[in-house]
């Protein structure tokens, strides 16, 4: 948890420069009471707790704070509740050196209380053994942050063989090639959605179609994925359910990418990473010179993908 304040806290009190969407939310914070708009550009849950915050300080920078504790709090208690064990600090390192975690909390603000919240509610599945995934109050919940973060809990709906869901992430890249055939159906809905109302800039900043480097190291998880042992353990069967809901995830924004930022909902899909790895690392057992094979692949593909992370975000 002392790791998490101190994360919590160098990203509060960060240059307002660090983040594309820091400076918008700083303005949002200090002009929303004379917006009306407010509900027609975001999200109810969002503007109630904006509200909340207003009423204590007018500082853009304790509103700022107040969001990245929250954040902070919602992925810790989920890897509590996932974990259950030493493994949490292990958790705790690779995703707060993970450069998509860094963009949730100065991007996609709403965005990772939205992924919070169901990472939250993936952790409660298995800790009780209850199917709280599934039930419709998540939904709603969810959508009054970030309405398009509804696609991650779709993501956990799904129960899928391991040789399917590879086949499924193939299939998107293929399909999301000619997107261009059926892009302006599935606009449509994402404008009936809000989603054009996530950013605050000028969207042609932001380059649409399939990119090499995020077909590259969205497959990279997969990898490690394939390299571990099928088998009955329980970590295993956690380990497929979360890369099952990342391949989902990642292939609805594979297939969506002539949205001018489709790369935030393969952030959603980036964001379980840390997760998937600490799970992956505890399915290989023994200490045989295979099992030290996978392992030392597994990291090397953390490392990777981090450093693929960083270099395409900055």
């Amino acid at each position: 948890m002392i790791m998490f304040i101190i994360y919590g806290y160098v990203i509060a009190y960060r240059d307002p420069s660090v983040g594309t969407d820091t400076k918008a939310y700083i303005s949002l914070y200090l002009t929303y009471k004379f917006r009306p708009d407010l509900l027609q550009q975001y999200e109810a849950g969002f503007i109630s707790l904006l509200k909340i915050i207003g009423t204590y300080s007018s500082d853009p920078r304790v509103f700022i704070a107040s969001i990245s504790l929250l954040i902070n709090t919602l992925f810790y208690i989920s890897g509590i509740l996932i974990f259950r064990n030493s493994s949490v600090v292990l958790y705790t390192i690779l995703l707060l050196a993970s450069p998509f975690y860094f963009s949730l909390n100065t991007n996609g603000l709403r965005q990772g209380i939205a992924l919070g919240i169901c990472f939250l509610f993936a952790g409660v599945f298995f800790s009780i053994r209850k199917i709280f995934l599934t039930a419709p109050i998540i939904l709603p919940i969810i959508a009054s942050f970030h309405l398009p973060m509804i696609i991650s809990y779709i993501g956990f709906i799904f129960r899928l063989k391991r040789e399917v869901v590879v086949i499924v992430w193939l299939l998107s890249i293929i399909f999301g090639i000619f997107s261009s055939s059926f892009s302006s159906a599935l606009s449509s809905i994402f404008d009936a959605t809000k989603y054009n109302a996530y950013l605050e800039g000028d969207q042609s900043n932001f380059r649409t179609g399939l990119r090499i480097d995020f077909i590259i190291f969205s497959a990279l998880p997969i990898l490690s994925y394939l390299a571990i042992p099928k088998s009955s353990l329980a970590e295993f069967k956690k380990a497929h359910f979360f890369t099952t809901a990342y391949i989902i995830i990642n292939s609805i924004g594979m297939l969506i990418n002539f949205m001018p930022f489709y790369s935030r909902i393969l952030l959603a899909s980036w964001a379980i990473t840390p997760i998937m790895y600490v799970l992956f690392l505890k399915s290989v057992k023994g200490k045989g010179r295979f099992s030290l094979l996978r392992k030392f692949l597994i990291w090397s593909i953390i490392f990777a993908t981090n450093i693929l992370g960083l270099i395409t975000l900055i």
